[in-house]
């Protein structure tokens, strides 16, 4: 194959929007299409390959699997040895953090990243921003592709030569055919929901979704290989200049990215558009030659570097210190990238690459002796401190939530009038409310369901005792078990509704998601529970340490013996609680005074201690919630203060 520098000049431009991307999703909304800019030139380029050589009768799956390893392996294991080694170092042992971080080592080398992320975790959810191998998902499905694509390809071509009459000329347009029939089903399969032991996977990551990407691809490969599909200038600078901006129009503006469109048939259309820039490069015009110039060449040969470096780094920086990076930091950590990307393509890339090694040889050196090197990294992760054990992710156990659902607090005898609705942060506050609540001598509701709100209520049809007991029985905590709880209970509330004279609503906003998701839905309920003539209040919870206070907790007294005395020093455990999002609380509150200035609402922030510690105790059980204890030492506070959540009726004798 002739070698394209207008190819590697269109991997620095994904490569390129990554990165943005990563530094701050708001310079580039859509920069995370870069990864799939990389499917279509890893597709184009390896189905190139194949098809010539299986055209030829050339082709070797030994051989081409030497030139995978070569290419691949050396610096992905000296990303994976780096973050083992450094993470061990900065994070705090047994935290959910860092055992995330071995699991997806573990699970990497074995080329399975991408599965480990869809069981645990969406890519656009800021838990992310700290696990430093979540970006190899990409690694894998192209690995998994190429584990499967040389045998479809052989298959597909040796069928359609013993149906086709020797000489054909129809060879390639019938291997497309059947290339465009799978990328296509590739795209449909978004529709499906999938699961695994009755878990919910991620469709983000799935290789079955994403081959399509890598399809379209190899379609344009297949084309090209037989000397079908050449541009003539003209038509390379009208299909470029038209796929360039159509590209540029999905980094730059919003775009979907959730099933099933994305990965799905929305793919299709940047994934199109980058073939687009492929097939017109092939004719000199203005975008191939900018694409050809030598600085952007450089970037893209040095492309899979930065793409490997530049994750963990920043995953890093997130950890120690906080979610929200400065300039400064963001600067200092995308010149750091480069510098460690460099070096890692002089010293490892190029010279590994270029061994001219036996296929046994290059496997034991490349793959085996580095597998287990990161074993034995894996295997040495050191047990957390018992002191510091209160300190990370300490919280309730899973299937709390169950529990929580729909649960009675406070004074027991009385007739429960109250409903407290909302979500994790309704659940971490259920000692807070139930104190409280026996302090002033009323009974209530409590119904929490981590990461959703009960909406539509108006909507909803009313449900029996006996038939909420029987679906709530049922639910097994798998799959979408917190959607099928948050259905039951807005119909549970529906029924019950009358009963209650107050309505008391606890959410996380601080959060983005929150202002921008779930207020329409808070403001339609808090409009309809007001024409049912109830009392509203809302509750502002808002905290969130900066996650660095945790892992600064262990970093600065792992090396001495960890004592109360030292875990209790101010210069060590400092929080604020606010951190992050008070504009939006702020804005949140705004909004429902607005539209409804009767509803009450009712601040808990300034009795929440600025200290992780009170008398020698975590108050947290994540940088974002309290645990037991500290829902309970909010509820002294707050009734040491004199306050009241529901005011108390003035008695008769009163004057």
């Amino acid at each position: 194959m002739t070698y394209r520098p207008d190819i590697d000049g269109l991997r620095a431009v994904a490569v390129i929007a990554v990165i943005l991307f990563h530094l701050n999703a708001n310079w580039l909304p859509g920069g995370f299409l870069g990864v799939d800019i990389f499917f279509v030139i890893s597709g184009y380029l390896i189905g190139g390959i194949l098809y010539r050589e299986l055209s030829t009768g050339t082709f070797s799956l030994k051989r081409f699997y030497l030139r995978r390893m070569r290419r691949i392996l050396p610096a992905f294991f000296a990303v994976v040895v780096f973050t083992l080694i450094v993470g061990a170092q900065l994070m705090v042992p047994g935290s959910d953090e860092w055992n995330t971080a071995r699991s997806s080592a573990k699970w990497s080398v074995f080329f399975g990243g991408n599965f480990f992320s869809a069981l645990n975790t969406d890519y656009f959810a800021p838990t992310v921003e700290v696990q430093p191998l979540n970006h190899l998902w990409s690694l894998a499905v192209e690995e998994q592709f190429y584990f499967i694509y040389p045998l479809i390809l052989w298959a597909i071509m040796g069928i359609i030569k013993r149906i086709l009459p020797p000489a054909s000329s129809s060879l390639t347009r019938c291997v497309n055919v059947v290339l465009t029939a799978l990328a296509i089903a590739s795209f449909a399969l978004a529709f499906l929901p999938i699961s695994l032991h009755g878990t919910a996977l991620v469709p983000y990551y799935l290789p079955h979704l994403r081959f399509g990407e890598l399809l379209i691809g190899a379609i344009l490969a297949v084309a090209v290989a037989q000397g079908n599909l050449q541009p003539s200038a003209k038509t390379a600078t009208f299909v470029g200049s038209l796929s360039i901006l159509v590209l540029i129009a999905c980094l730059i503006l919003p775009f979907p990215n959730t099933t099933p469109w994305f990965p799905g048939f929305a793919a299709a259309l940047p994934c199109i558009a980058s073939a687009g820039i492929i097939y017109a490069g092939a004719r000199p015009y203005w975008f191939a030659s900018a694409l050809s110039h030598r600085a952007v060449v450089f970037v893209g040969k040095i492309s899979y570097s930065l793409y490997l470096w530049h994750w963990p780094l920043l995953a890093f920086a997130h950890y120690a210190l906080g979610r929200e990076l400065s300039n400064t930091v963001l600067a200092a950590a995308a010149l750091l990238i480069v510098l460690l990307s460099l070096a890692s393509y002089y010293l490892i890339e190029q010279p590994l690459r270029h061994l001219q090694w036996s296929f046994g040889r290059t496997g034991f050196v490349y793959y085996l002796l580095p597998t287990l090197l990161v074993a034995g990294l894996y295997m040495q992760g050191r047990k957390m401190p018992t002191e510091m054990e209160q300190f990370v992710s300490c919280g309730v156990p899973r299937g709390t939530e169950k529990v929580l659902t729909y649960t009675t607090i406070g004074k027991q005898n009385n007739a429960p009038n109250v409903l407290i609705v909302g979500n994790s942060y309704t659940i971490q506050l259920r000692d807070f409310f139930d104190k409280v609540a026996k302090a002033e001598g009323w009974c209530g509701i409590l119904s929490g369901v981590s990461g959703t709100f009960p909406h539509h209520l108006e909507k909803q049809k009313p449900i029996s005792r006996e038939e909420f007991q029987k679906i709530y029985d049922n639910i097994s905590l798998t799959g979408d078990w917190d959607k099928e709880l948050n259905n039951l209970r807005s119909q549970r509330i529906i029924s019950d509704l009358p009963k209650f004279k107050t309505i008391i609503i606890s959410l996380n906003w601080w959060h983005p998601e929150t202002y921008s998701k779930a207020l329409p839905e808070v403001l339609s309920t808090i409009g309809f529970l007001h024409k049912q003539g109830k009392h509203i209040i809302v509750v502002n919870s808002c905290m969130s340490y900066n996650t660095a206070r945790l892992a600064e907790t262990y970093c600065s007294v792992r090396q001495k013996p960890v004592t109360l005395s030292a875990l209790q020093s101010e210069n060590y455990l400092r929080g604020t609680a606010y951190h992050l999002g008070e504009n939006r609380v702020q804005a949140t509150k705004q909004a429902i005074n607005t539209r409804f200035p009767q509803v009450e609402w009712l601040d808990l922030v300034p009795f929440i201690p600025h200290s992780l510690l009170h008398n020698g105790k975590s108050i947290l059980c994540n940088p974002t919630h309290i645990n037991i204890y500290g829902a309970n030492y909010l509820a002294d506070r707050f009734i040491e203060s004199g306050q009241h959540l529901i005011a108390p009726v003035p008695s008769s004798h009163s004057r």
